[in-house]
């Protein structure tokens, strides 16, 4: 009877693998952005979220690296809180006590006002203003090297290492399609 007891329990415990997959498919399944936010946004990013488990079952201390966008931390952390409903992953992580970190990797740039040049008119100061312009755009919105640096920086607390299970990152791309 005791056999059957810890083999049941064994197997009822995630690899890490298992844990990565169970965290994605939640995460893709649950992360639900305002529509209405993400056309007015003109960003490509890249947040750490980082998360645990409590012995309750609950998943606490919830936070994101230094990038921060409103509406897609809002939609993560609901997303996050959905892997409640996986009792196998809570159970696991329960007993790990270990902290996941899961990157996240977005590009929503529906909003970026991109100038366009008149097709007569390619003169040499035309093209420097243009590229000027291009460049500013995304080296104000692209902030992924900047989040790569600052990747274990949680709540303005930057730490020099974290005990933890890191995350295969998640992609996901914003494109308005006409239906």
């Amino acid at each position: 009877m005791i056999l059957a007891s810890t083999a049941t329990t064994i197997a009822q415990t995630l690899t890490t693998r298992q844990i990565a997959s169970h965290v994605r498919k939640t995460l893709i399944n649950n992360y639900k952005p305002d529509t209405s936010a993400l056309l007015l946004c003109c960003k490509q990013a890249f947040v750490n979220i980082k998360f645990k488990v409590n012995k309750q079952g609950k998943i606490t201390d919830i936070a994101f690296s230094n990038d921060y966008v409103k509406f897609v931390n809002e939609a993560l952390k609901k997303a996050i809180k959905a892997l409640e409903r996986d009792k196998y992953l809570i159970k696991t992580l329960k007993k790990t006590g270990k902290i996941i970190v899961q990157p996240f990797l977005y590009d929503y740039r529906h909003g970026c006002s991109i100038p366009t040049l008149q097709k007569d008119t390619l003169l040499n100061y035309e093209t420097r203003v243009y590229t000027a312009k291009i460049i500013k755009i995304f080296t104000t919105r692209n902030l992924i090297q900047q989040t790569l640096v600052d990747m274990m920086a949680f709540n303005g607390r930057d730490n020099l290492a974290i005990d933890c299970i890191l995350l295969k990152p998640i992609n996901d791309y914003f494109i308005d399609l006409p239906y």
